[in-house]
């Protein structure tokens, strides 16, 4: 589940005064301050700096695992502030203050902290919150991440380029480790989950796949893991592709390794994660080559219930009252429908903007409207928001590992392991193994609650419990 934050280009406000008065304003350096959200208190951090073409701005919600967002639009007139950003739908209005104001601020260096401060609205999505910002010594977080690999390897590592001629012949990138004094090992195709990926996976400061691939290959496993299409050093285009697009490039990557002689053509399998475990079984249902399947937090249910499932658990983690998350799972069912139920794009988008007439959303904000309408209208969204894997799982016939986290927010995994056991069961594959791990979330990491905004501030890239499940009952097949 992607939060609300994302990163976007920076786009500046011009002034015609020169660089030397926008370095004079007070407001320029590290604010601090508490946004009171319900129960919850979340820490936002804002950096300002000025440039040749005005003021620029980044901000921090580390509670949330958001770091180093640009925000599109800075001005500074005297003591006045505006920062907004339209993708994200933030806007930050504030005055200067030469006194520091104590509501809402954080704990955090406090007694280091100078007396001035930013007293401001934040307005996200109608809604209006008051914080008050106070200097910060805290310019950037750091992360640990002490799973990342260190030479050593026994293993060697080789830059690769494969083409999907289903896709207009793209060039994709990727990296494939094969295991040192293993001849002819079997070898694994990492899938990456939603959005657009590097051949890490990496997301929140972590890379998983580096982590995973790393685990298998010192097991005696190659594996191959690549750059999604249009990220990083593959070609292509991201934002017009499906998941059944996406199953063509880990299909062109299976293609690729049968040309091998320094690998057993024989036991090929697929490793996916999330969304990437929701196309590993589209490849294996209608290619037989396929050796195997890992699916790491993949659905099973229709991905409108699963959809509906996240949103539930993200207004619960909020603390929402049941009126309201009731409201919320209804306007999305509606505006899930409208999509499913339109193929034609201009009803669709009708259908959708009448719902949001309807609930008000946003006090009709035409920011958030427009950015509700467009992400539902995306081509991958279309796609996938009417898919149900049960057909495409009932098929599938090779050795299947399921393994889902107690603690996924995403992904229910009780909910998700019981319909791929019905799933199998009706198309009798005669070797499937689910598997709950208790304590992690959707990543894989040993949490505490399971919520997205604990990703980033945990240490752990992925559990050892998931690393040696996965290795173990590959080496035991293969």
């Amino acid at each position: 589940m992607k939060t609300i934050f994302k990163s976007i280009a920076v786009i500046l406000i011009s002034f015609l005064i020169s660089i030397e008065s926008f370095g004079q304003s007070k407001l320029i350096g590290d604010w601090e301050g508490l946004l009171n959200i319900g129960s919850k208190k979340i820490r936002i951090l804002v950096h300002i700096q000025a440039n040749e073409n005005g003021f620029k701005s980044t901000m921090d919600s580390p509670d949330q695992g958001a770091i180093n967002l640009s925000l599109a639009d800075t001005e500074i007139k005297d003591d006045s502030l505006k920062i907004s950003d339209a993708k994200l739908m933030i806007k930050i209005v504030g005055e200067y203050s030469p006194k520091l104001e104590r509501q809402n601020r954080s704990s955090i260096d406090e007694a280091k902290q100078q007396s001035d401060s930013i007293k401001a609205l934040f307005l996200q999505g109608g809604a209006k919150i008051p914080i008050n910002f106070g200097r910060s010594e805290i310019k950037e977080f750091s992360t640990n991440r002490p799973q990342t690999p260190k030479p050593p390897f026994p293993y060697k590592s080789e830059e690769v380029k494969f083409a999907n001629e289903k896709a207009g012949g793209i060039k994709l990138a990727g990296t494939l480790t094969l295991p040192d004094n293993v001849a002819n090992p079997p070898v694994a195709i990492l899938i990456s989950g939603s959005g657009a990926q590097n051949r890490n996976e990496k997301a929140f400061e972590h890379e998983p796949f580096l982590i995973l691939s790393d685990y298998l290959s010192r097991n005696g496993i190659a594996v191959l893991r690549y750059d999604d299409r249009g990220t990083a050093e593959s070609e292509g285009n991201f934002k017009t592709a499906t998941s059944f697009d996406f199953s063509t490039d880990a299909e062109a990557a299976l293609f690729y390794l049968q040309s091998r002689k320094d690998i057993n053509t024989k036991k090929i399998g697929l490793i996916g994660h999330s969304e990437g475990g929701m196309i590993a079984p589209m490849i294996a249902a209608r290619n037989p080559d396929v050796a195997f399947v890992v699916s790491m937090a993949g659905p099973a249910v229709p991905l409108d219930q699963l959809m509906l499932k996240q949103i539930e658990e993200l207004a619960l983690s909020e603390n929402r009252s049941e009126e309201d998350i009731k409201k919320l799972l209804n306007l999305n069912q509606a505006i899930f429908n409208a999509v499913k139920e339109n193929e034609d794009s201009m009803k669709a988008v009708s259908a959708i903007e009448s719902i949001l007439d309807k609930e008000n959303y946003a006090n009709g904000n035409p920011d958030a409207r427009r950015n509700i309408t467009q992400r539902s209208m995306s081509i991958w969204f279309r796609y996938f928001i009417k898919y149900i894997p049960f057909p495409t799982l009932e098929k599938v016939n090779c050795p299947f590992l399921a393994i889902n986290g107690e603690k996924d927010k995403q992904v229910d995994a009780k909910m998700n392991l019981e319909m791929m056991r019905s799933a199998f069961s009706k198309g009798k594959n005669p070797d499937y193994s689910l598997i709950y791990l208790p304590g992690l979330n959707h990543a894989f990491q040993e949490a505490n609650t399971g919520n997205v905004s604990e990703y980033r501030m945990i240490e752990q890239t992925m559990s050892p419990v998931a690393l040696e499940t996965i290795t173990k009952w590959i080496k035991e097949r293969f």
